[in-house]
């Protein structure tokens, strides 16, 4: 966005151009407010409860058994995408879960390099990996997590990493984002997924984990 004597100002030739791809008009930009403030957290010490450190567990519990699962039989990929049925099936009873909820679990596997896709999906962990403990196991998948969001949205998590989002971050990430396409929305909503089966979020209040790690 440019500015002149009369305020912000976009060239036509780009306004054009930008309104055919739907970003906002500069005039439309300069008005906009951010959303309301978000609450600070109350009660600090309670943060990170039983449920998401249960979800921490579970999670990392189930992305192991996944993990030696695939290293003894890796599992063939369909042409269109996504796991063949039968090994699907077989993914789903060795991990605990329904056949819905494998593709977050070897989201977060893949993210952190424990699982790599080709015409098979395939472990490519290491003795560490192997002989590692459960605590050891989530650091390595919480880093992951961490490590793989870009740089812009990170800092804005971190910013927000002391307050009760309540549902109200995507209001933030529209507002910080007003040219985000589909593809993003979906990445931030993959990521606030993920930080749920991590432990890294708690409903809608960042745990301690979370905050320790977003802190950095």
């Amino acid at each position: 966005m440019l500015r002149n004597d009369d305020g912000p100002f976009v060239p036509d030739p780009v306004g054009e151009r930008l309104r055919e791809i739907g970003v906002p008009s500069a005039a439309h930009l300069a008005g906009e407010t951010a959303p309301p403030s978000l609450a600070p957290v109350q009660a600090e010490g309670e943060r990170g409860g039983a449920l998401a450190a249960e979800h921490a567990y579970a999670t990392t519990v189930a992305i192991a058994a996944l993990v030696a699962e695939l290293q003894t039989r890796p599992a063939r990929l369909l042409v269109k995408g996504g796991i063949a049925l039968p090994d699907a099936r077989r993914l789903a009873t060795v991990a605990s879960r329904e056949q819905d909820e494998l593709d977050p679990l070897l989201s977060v596997a893949e993210r952190a390099s424990l699982t790599v896709s080709g015409d098979e999906l395939v472990a490519v962990v290491d003795e560490g990996w192997d002989a590692a403990a459960v605590a050891d196991r989530w650091r390595v998948l919480a880093s992951a997590w961490l490590g793989r969001i870009p740089a812009d949205l990170r800092a804005m998590l971190a910013e927000r990493a002391h307050v009760d989002w309540h549902g109200r971050l995507q209001d933030f990430i529209d507002w910080l984002f007003p040219a985000a396409d589909d593809a993003m929305q979906q990445r931030v909503r993959d990521y606030v997924r993920d930080a749920r089966l991590l432990g890294l979020i708690d409903d809608h209040t960042v745990t301690s984990a979370g905050a320790l790690l977003l802190d950095g």
